[in-house]
Formats: C-alpha cells, structure tokens, sequence
C-alpha cells in the first residue's frame, strides 16, 4: 500500500482559518507625495509618504475642521500627527483612507503611529485600512471639547492588519529578543467624561511572527458618562503575541485583545470608567482576551473568547499564566475609583501550557465583580478544547455577522484582489513546496501567497526566495515586473518536521498572474525521489478528471487520486460520476469526507477508496458540487511507482448530473 501513503502524504488523506487579511494593497502601484502639513482646515485628498520616521507623512497644526479622505499614507514614522500646542484642539476626521507602516531600518527603532490626535475636539476615523502599523495604532490623547453628542470620539468599520511595534534589526527584519508590548491597535488615553464615544465593527487581525502587539484596544484613564456610556461593541480580534510568540514568558508578555487601564487614581472622575464592552470576539491570541483591569461602573457582557494556545504548527503560543477573561484591581485603586464594574453573560474558552501540561483558564476574578452571573465555559471543556477548527468558526460568524447586517470594512482604497489557488502544498517530512510565479500582463503584479493547513488553519512555513525577504509566516508578500518571475519556496518550520498539507490562495493585483507549485521529496541523504508539478487554477463548481485505472496489475496498478479544498466561506458538498467512454453513467459516488468538507478545509484520496481496492475503470470522474459552490481541485495518477500530475477541466457535460 505505499502508493496511499505517498498519495496520503502528498495531498492530505484528512482534510481563515486562513483569512483575507491584508489591508496593503491600497499602496501598490501608487506614485506619493512627499510629506504635507496642513495648517488650514478643509478637505484633503492625496497619496503622501514620508521616508523619515521623524516627519510624519501627514503634520496638522490647525485647530480648524480638517477632513482626509480617500487618502493613503505611507512611512515608517507617525503616518497623521495633529496637535496645536497648548492652546485649541483638534477636529478630525478620517475617511476612506489607507496607511502603511514601513520598517524604519535603523537598529532598535521602532515604527511611529499611524494616526496621533493630541487634544481632541472631535475625531472620526472611518472606513479605513492600518497595515503593519506601529506604537499607539489609532490613539486619541486627551480630550478638550465642549462633552456634547456633537464633539465626540468615534473609531468604526476600520480594518486593521498587524499591529507593529516591534523594533527594527537594521536589516529589513525586526529584533524578537525586544518585547514589543508597548503597541496597541486602538487606545484612548486622558478621555475623560465624553458623550457618545463609539468603538465598534472593527477588525484587527494580527499574525505570529508579523506582528508584536500589547493591546488590541485599550482603554487608559478614559471613560463616558453615566447617561452616556462609553461603547465598545462588535469588535473582531484575532491574534497578538509579542516579538517571538513562542516566548511570551521569556519576554513576559502581559498584552490582550481588550483591556481597562491607566495610573493610580484617588479621583473617580480620572480612571476608566462608564464603559459598555459587548459583542466582541477575541480570537486565538497568546495572553489575556479580555480584562477589566481597573476602573468602576464599566459593564462586559455578549463577549466570545476563543483560543487554542498554539500556532498552526502545533507551538505553543500561551504564556503560562495566559486567562479568558479577567477582572482585576491591579493598580490596587481605592474603593469609588475602583468598583461597581460586572462581567455577565459571556463565553470563554482558553487553553494554556504551564508547566508543560495544557490546562484551560477560562475566567480569573481577582477581585469579585459587582454581578458575575451566566458566564459561560468553551464546551467541551477539556484541555483539548478550543481547537483550531473552533477558531476558524468564530471568524465565519464574524463574517456572517457582518453580511447579516448590511455593514462593510476597510477602504474602498483596497482593490478586490484577483484570487488564483494551488489546491495542494506538501512542507515537511522530507517535502518542500516551491511556487513559481509568473507575470505575462503588462503591468507589474503585486500580491500575497498564503497558505491553509488541512483544517482550515494557517499552514506556517519557512518562505524563502532569490528576490530577498521570507521567513516563518502562513503568507508571503510578493512582486512581479511585468514579463518577470520569482521563484518562493516554502520550508518546515524546523528541518526535523513531519509533513503537513494544505492548499494555497495567490491573491494578486495588476498584471497577470500565473505559476506552477512544485512539490518535491527528498529522502534522508537529500537525493530527491519525487517531483510533481501543478498549474494554479481559479475555482469551479463542477470538474472532470480522466481516468484509466486498474488496481488488478499489482506493481503496474495505475490509480487516480484529487485533492479538493474548499475555499469559500460555507459547506461544500461534492459528488464524483464516474462516466463511461460512451458518456453514460457508470457510478455515483457520495464521499463522506466531501459531504460536508468544511470551509477552508481540503481532502484528498484516490478514487477506488470509494469503491473497491481491485478497482478497474477506463473513462472520466465528474466531480460535482452539489449546489453549484466553487472548489479548487488537482488530480494525481499513481502508475508503476510514479506519481504525476493529470488534467482538470473545468465543468462537465451537461448530460452528467
């Protein structure tokens, strides 16, 4: 049987999470200004960047209404600073635009924020994209309006991609000895006692070994009103680690997806408070989900928690002392300044390793909250559970949410990327996959290869290519000049790594992109025993695959084998017809394994597992889905011990149901 193990191994007998994260490709292809200072108010539309981090690709010194929109701003320093001094205050709003941190490129210096109000009056940030942005995220220092419903705070329907503070090796890379902790996706500092402050639908995915972040969103000293409550509701949260997410210990990372914070306060007006935090996710990160940490008269309730403690590779990514959701009086504020806060109604489930041994830790109350009723725990409630797949699931009722309520993310800046898929990758276990990209359009491409393990999780690999740039990550970001090429290969994590499988989505703009995926076995003295190539394809909803098997010959059997994944956001449900040479049916066939095959997930067996193990059949396999949803496919044939790829051609007679 070793023609099912090689199979096996090659496209995964078993079976997002991988997610369109990247919020980037709003800067590609786009010619920038050099920095602006605006020192009037009105509307201002532009591309600026600045190369050096200390001059902000966007400097506002009015305190006149200043609107950006449909704007992108690029650079490794403050990306939009507004401040006027001592005296006025900023009114802001943000609109429709993009921004991309860079690597400052000087050792130990750390990227700048990308938008920085000192003395707010008014801020609106609204649909907009944050990649790889550094320190404080989207921070509103202080607060100088008039506290009317006019002269608010609202931070809404932004996406943000890897929160970045980690701290540049002078080398295109980052130092992961340095914690990184200090950085935050979304804070407010110093905002006291505002009227209708909202913090809600964003996203703000972050990735291991991309990003290094302290707190997602954190509120410092800040706080609403008692009639006004502050909201921070419908707030997805996915990821964060520190510089080296397998060492959260070692750098004694204490950050989270949301958190209360601040000083030590006497004065109950100068803490967190009048808060509202409900119906957010907190999803796979290494630490804390979510915290009151300080602060009175502050309300979680309708809040998910969900983390499997580990990286796609099976590391671990907990820090020992890793919680669910906590409630604590760690600034050891006295009674008035700290209290009267209550945590009901959510539902948490957090794995973590201590001591070697995975444990969960679902909830920690320090301190007894005012009402603690119908906190839920993560079923079952195992060390073995979360799991990945649960993960997974939490960002489809995310995005389901969303499309249920009309309501959409990020800028309209962000172009829809152009999808192509490799339905089989092959890293470990003496297998390395390389990706040859090809551009025949006559513009340059850019895009990002990111790769999905069998359930539907991120697939991590050491990328490494001629064009510079790699390293440990589930994507790799790339550019193509029109008429070139770039070769990616994709390594295990560490040399001794079994095999892991999955599948692969290329999402790319401009130009034309093709490329073939390359899977190659070495045996233990690195002689190479198998080399199979395959053509990325687009999706389909129906397939047909020749096929001439005969497993009665023994060494000279010959047996066709697919790969399926799904790489849409709901079940699939395929069927194979098997059709005679003269076009009649000559079986149907219902794999259990496609009948569900998960989103995101990806299966692959030869054809006669669904038959007979003598099976013999000269004709072609129609491979259907069942409600016309698209699929990614490749064939294999095994024949006298050799493996090579076959055509897939896409759809099917119309004859065959």
């Amino acid at each position: 049987m070793r023609r099912l193990s090689i199979l096996a191994t090659l496209v995964g007998l078993v079976g997002p999470f991988a997610v369109g994260a990247k919020a980037q490709n709003c800067d590609s292809g786009i010619k920038f200004d050099g920095p602006i200072r605006i020192e009037s108010g009105g509307v201002y539309t532009g591309n600026w960047q600045s190369t050096d981090a200390t001059i902000p690709a966007v400097m506002i010194v009015t305190d006149q209404p200043v609107t950006i929109v449909n704007s992108r701003a690029k650079g490794p320093g403050d990306l939009i600073n507004a401040s006027v001094g001592p005296s006025g205050g900023i009114n802001l709003t943000v609109q429709q635009s993009c921004f991309v941190g860079t690597n400052p490129n000087v050792y130990g210096q750390g990227k700048g924020t990308p938008i920085h109000v000192y003395k707010a009056i008014s801020v609106l940030v609204d649909h907009c994209d944050f990649e790889a942005g550094g320190n404080y995220g989207i921070w509103v220092q202080e607060y100088v309006g008039d506290h009317t419903a006019n002269n608010t705070i609202r931070i809404l329907n932004n996406r943000i991609h890897n929160v970045d503070g980690r701290f540049s090796d002078g080398k295109d890379g980052y130092l992961t000895t340095q914690s990184s902790q200090y950085s935050h996706g979304i804070i407010l500092s110093n905002v006291h006692g505002v009227t209708g402050i909202e913090i809600a639908w964003n996203q703000i995915i972050n990735e291991p070994y991309q990003c290094g972040v302290g707190d997602s969103i954190n509120i410092f000293d800040a706080s609403g009103t008692e009639a006004s409550p502050m909201q921070i509701h419908d707030n997805y949260i996915q990821g964060g680690w520190d510089s080296d997410p397998a060492n959260g210990d070692g750098l004694a990372y204490f950050g989270s997806a949301f958190t209360t914070d601040g000083l030590f306060q006497t004065d109950p007006n100068l803490t967190t408070s009048f808060l509202k935090i409900h119906d957010n996710q907190a999803v796979g990160f290494g630490n804390l989900g979510m915290s009151i940490s300080l602060g009175h008269d502050n309300e979680m309730y309708s809040n998910r928690v969900v983390s499997s403690g580990q990286l796609a590779a099976g590391t671990n990514s907990s820090t020992s002392y890793a919680i669910g959701i906590q409630h604590i009086d760690y600034r050891d504020n006295p009674p008035g300044v700290f209290g009267n806060n209550s945590i009901h109604d959510n539902l948490s489930g957090l794995r973590r390793q201590r001591n070697g041994t995975w444990e969960r830790f679902d909830y920690w109350f320090g301190v007894p909250p005012i009402v603690d009723a119908n906190n839920a725990q993560w079923q079952p409630a195992t060390a073995e559970a979360p799991t990945f797949a649960d993960e997974a699931s939490e960002w489809l009722a995310w995005k389901g949410k969303l499309s249920r309520q009309g309501i959409s993310i990020g800028s309209a800046l962000v172009r829809a990327p152009t999808p192509n898929y490799f339905a089989q990758v092959a890293i470990g276990g003496g297998f390395t996959t390389i990706f040859t990209l090809l551009n025949t359009g006559a513009a340059a491409v850019t895009g990002n290869l990111i790769l999905t393990g069998d359930q539907g999780t991120p697939l991590y690999a050491t990328f490494s290519s001629p064009n510079g740039g790699g390293g440990l990550s589930s994507s790799f970001q790339f550019s193509v000049p029109s008429g070139g090429s770039q070769s990616v290969t994709a390594d295990p994590t560490n040399p001794g790594d079994p095999t892991s499988m999955g599948w692969a989505r290329v999402d790319t703009t401009g130009g034309s992109l093709g490329g073939v995926a390359t899977f190659q076995l070495a045996n233990s003295k690195g002689a190479l025993t198998m080399l199979v190539g395959v053509l990325s394809d687009a999706t389909t909803n129906a397939a047909t695959v020749p096929i001439g098997d005969d497993l009665t010959l023994g060494a000279q059997s010959r047996s066709t084998g697919y790969a399926i994944a799904n790489t849409g956001t709901t079940n699939i449900n395929v069927k194979i017809v098997l059709v005679n040479p003269d076009g009649t049916v000559f079986q149907t066939i219902i794999p259990a394994g496609l009948n569900p095959l998960p989103p995101g997930n990806h299966i692959a067996r030869f054809v006669w597992q669904d038959v007979s193990p003598s099976f013999v059949f000269q004709g072609s396999a129609v491979l259907i889905e069942t409600a016309a949803q698209p699929f990614s496919v490749v064939a294999l044939v095994f024949n006298q011990g050799l493996y090579s790829a076959i055509p897939v051609i896409p759809g099917k007679a119309s004859g065959v149901q």
